[in-house]
């Protein structure tokens, strides 16, 4: 079981749009492997930057060795859902 408190940046200029935002978020999350190459995790996550969103976030990953691992994440909110894969090599 963990948390983060997140600053939140935003700026971008596409043109004739601008944005220049900043804000908070939370996380709480609990990890667990459940055998030695699987591990899942799951949380909460709440920002507050342009608009306030609450979102549910899932993680799956899968060590391929003790120091390299592939994972796929996703991301459930109000407006927006989302779906990630990332590696990982740790030294």
């Amino acid at each position: 079981l963990y948390g983060r408190v997140l600053y939140i940046d935003i700026n971008a200029d596409a043109g004739l749009a601008a944005a220049d935002e900043d804000g908070l978020g939370f996380q709480f999350r609990l990890r667990s492997r459940i055998t030695e190459e699987f591990e899942v995790e799951g949380g909460i996550q709440y920002t507050d930057v342009i608009d306030s969103d609450t979102s549910l976030q899932a993680f799956a990953r899968y060590y391929f060795t003790e120091t390299l691992s592939a994972a796929l994440g996703l991301t459930f909110a109000g407006d927006t859902d989302g779906i990630g894969v990332s590696a990982r090599y740790s030294f």
